[in-house]
């Protein structure tokens, strides 16, 4: 059965080539992979185009620069794959991910099969190791184990996922908008009748301070992230009433995350407003925050310190990102 891939890339040149060499030496050959040169400024198209000429099974798309959104878009209107899979340029698979959700999807009929991602942070490898499985066609189980982070980070990215072509139909990214597997979530979930999760790491995601995700100066952008999670967690309300908390566990993370990437900017003091403008939503949900069955002890004190002072917060997780870092 085909396999569709669609590699978004953007001025990754340094980690381009892993990222298809580990695509290309998949134990699952029958794959459509397809290159989408989104307008970078650097050597990607070029490496694209030389790899394209060593594999058939390669396709290149060179477009003007639009966004993630927009060149997984472009990937989608020409795959052909009865499964479609999305891996970032940055980014690379382990070498069977694709034969081991690929039959474990077959295996338990799913729509979507899901892995756990490990953080690949400074070479170092942040495993998460589990052995286990979940097999499920309860839309608020598939939303938990979606939107709340167990072991294996990034589950909301489609990236560690493998979709039926036929659930992705007529879906689209937003074009434009960051945090866009924010807001894309709960199209595929809302068209995933059965959803299974192999509780091992096979996709991992490289880390990097000048990612999209930190930024060295401020983009109202950043705010992308919250108003995905505002909108999820309004639809939540009204129609998967039982993963409220869920919802609200991703509104929380996402005021916290976009609290930090201000404070990465070189200028944030500019910005105060919006920090307390995040802080304030911090503070009102609090009691929420404290009573959130997915947010755990260590977790509830960090946002009590965040919404006390923010100051001190960062300063405290800057010192943790050194440690980690370090490899401590």
């Amino acid at each position: 059965m085909l396999i569709s891939i669609i590699v978004p890339i953007y001025n990754v040149e340094l980690y381009l080539e892993k990222c298809i060499e580990s695509i290309i030496n998949q134990t699952y050959k029958n794959l459509e992979i397809i290159l989408v040169d989104d307008g970078s400024t650097d050597s990607c198209g070029k490496i694209c185009d030389e790899y394209a000429k060593k594999d058939n099974r390669i396709k290149v798309i060179h477009k003007i620069n639009g966004g993630l959104s927009d060149a997984r878009n472009k990937g989608m209107e020409i795959a052909k794959g009865k499964y479609i899979g999305f891996v970032d340029g940055d980014d690379y698979v382990a070498s069977d991910m694709y034969e081991t959700l690929y039959k474990f999807s077959v295996k338990n009929s799913l729509d979507v099969a899901m892995c756990n991602v490990s953080t690949v942070l400074n070479d170092r490898i942040i495993e998460y190791k589990y052995n286990s499985e979940l097999v499920t066609d309860d839309k608020d189980r598939i939303i938990e184990e979606v939107f709340v982070h167990k072991g294996g980070g990034i589950a909301i990215s489609v990236c560690n996922k493998l979709f039926k072509s036929i659930t992705l139909k007529n879906l689209y990214f937003e074009y434009g908008k960051t945090s866009e597997d924010l807001f894309f979530a709960l199209k595929w979930i809302n068209n995933t009748e059965r959803f299974g999760r192999i509780f091992i790491s096979k996709y991992f995601y490289v880390q990097r301070r000048n990612s999209i995700t930190h930024l060295e100066c401020f983009s109202y952008k950043i705010l992308d992230n919250i108003e995905a999670c505002e909108k999820n967690l309004y639809y939540v309300r009204q129609f998967y009433k039982k993963s409220i908390p869920c919802a609200e566990y991703s509104f929380f993370i996402a005021c916290k995350v976009d609290i930090i990437r201000i404070y990465d900017c070189i200028d944030c003091d500019k910005y105060y407003n919006i920090i307390k403008d995040i802080q304030d939503k911090l503070r009102y949900n609090l009691f929420k925050i404290l009573n959130n069955k997915y947010i755990n002890l260590k977790s509830k004190v960090g946002y009590l310190i965040l919404v006390i002072d923010t100051r001190l917060y960062i300063y405290l997780q800057n010192i943790i990102w050194k440690i980690r870092e370090n490899g401590h």
